[in-house]
């Protein structure tokens, strides 16, 4: 017999299985097609989007209506868009997508025209095409809820409402009141390290007034044995002046890097009178400084030490990078305003570039501390203008 004409029972097999198959397809395919149109037609405002990146895949229209969108715009949005992310409970419907699968609870929604929304989020994920993670979600404006006539409201809806408008209102009382003191804490913290550097500065004075006493008794002893000794007294002698010149730099060193006792006893004035003076001994720069009379009277000795120090750190900037041969210090006080303001003719710098140097960062540090915010302004070849406000308040005022 012809093979051609031959029966194949595995043919035959294939077609009897394929029915079933064709008829599943067909049945999931009405599936989808309802629950596309449950989606699409639910009064409800109702979202499609992958959990990792926020991206809205499919909108219906009463979210379109809730949220003041076209479709064509929402579907170049992402969750980031619409949900208010700074919120913890932003964080917290993001984490228990990716753990638990979903979430309920209340977000902030912003619509197109920035009006801000309390509503009702229920959201469930599922694993679509690719293995990639999507969630569905439906939001239900609380205004609508609380609008709702009674009659038309069970009183478990009514409890459930109340309770949700009752956690939203305590949740963010909570935060308040966390920033509140969080902003307290960074103001403690600030000054303890102040007074922590102060005392850092005191330790290291009383172990250079050791090292001084050992600096000064070697010289002593080589004075005695220059006196004692005709044929090595060149010797003797010049030791003995090494040890005295050390020792002076030693002194010149403390006294300039521990000055409470001088802005104690002597003022702010005399603090940076002083420190001018020093510098204009030892290098090529022309200094001149001028404090307001009233600046001298009204603050407290904390807040001259933290100028004194502003000043100790831009004036070592200069030294340093400016290579300038004039410098100003002025402190004054205008109305409510403590105005300090360093200048200099030196080279100066670019202000877009970031300055990875500690001084400037000890500056914004130290001006911080007291609401004080320090500004610099520069370009090459220009010099350097720091200027550092100070409104006026309690933690700087002098006490009576």
């Amino acid at each position: 017999m012809n093979s051609s004409l031959q029966r194949d029972p595995h043919t035959a097999k294939e077609k009897r299985e394929r029915k079933p198959i064709t008829t599943k397809k067909a049945t999931e395919a009405e599936t989808d097609h309802l629950l596309r149109q449950a989606f699409d037609h639910s009064l409800q405002a109702n979202m499609l989007y992958t959990v990792s990146h926020g991206e809205i895949l499919k909108v219906n229209r009463a979210a379109c209506k809730l949220l003041g969108y076209s479709k064509k715009e929402l579907l170049t949005k992402t969750t980031h868009n619409i949900f208010d992310v700074k919120e913890s409970h932003f964080r917290k419907l993001h984490s228990k997508e990716m753990k638990k699968g979903e979430y309920k609870g209340i977000l902030t929604v912003i619509k197109k025209n920035g009006n801000r929304l309390n509503c009702e989020i229920t959201s469930a994920t599922f694993f679509g095409d690719h293995n990639i993670k999507k969630a569905i979600i439906t939001l239900d404006d609380m205004k609508d809820l609380e609008q709702k006539p009674d009659e038309e409201m069970t009183i478990q809806e009514q409890m459930r409402s109340s309770s949700l408008l009752q956690k939203l209102a305590f949740e963010k009382e909570i935060e308040e009141k966390v920033n509140i003191e969080i902003r307290l804490k960074e103001s403690q913290i600030a000054e303890a390290i102040i007074d922590a550097k102060e005392l850092e500065r005191s330790d290291i004075g009383k172990e250079l007034h050791d090292n001084v006493n050992q600096l000064l008794g070697a010289s002593r002893l080589y004075l005695n044995m220059a006196k004692r000794d005709d044929n090595n007294m060149d010797m003797y002698l010049s030791r003995s002046s090494e040890y005295m010149l050390v020792a002076i730099e030693e002194i010149r060193k403390l006294s300039k890097g521990l000055t409470s006792d001088t802005i104690m006893n002597f003022g702010i004035l005399e603090a940076i009178g002083g420190i001018c003076r020093d510098t204009m001994e030892v290098n090529p720069i022309k200094l001149s400084c001028k404090v307001s009379p009233l600046i001298e009277d009204s603050v407290n000795d904390k807040f001259k030490l933290a100028v004194f120090r502003i000043v100790q750190e831009q004036l070592n900037n200069i030294l340093k990078h400016a290579q300038a041969s004039t410098g100003r210090i002025r402190l004054s006080q205008i109305k409510n305003t403590i105005l300090l303001v360093i200048s200099d003719d030196g080279i100066g710098f670019d202000t877009d570039k970031k300055r990875n140097g500690i001084g400037t960062a000890n500056i914004q540090s130290r001006a911080k501390l007291y609401k004080g915010t320090a500004h610099f302004k520069s370009s090459p070849g220009k010099g350097c203008v720091l200027t550092v406000n100070f409104r006026v308040n309690d933690s700087l005022l002098k006490l009576n």
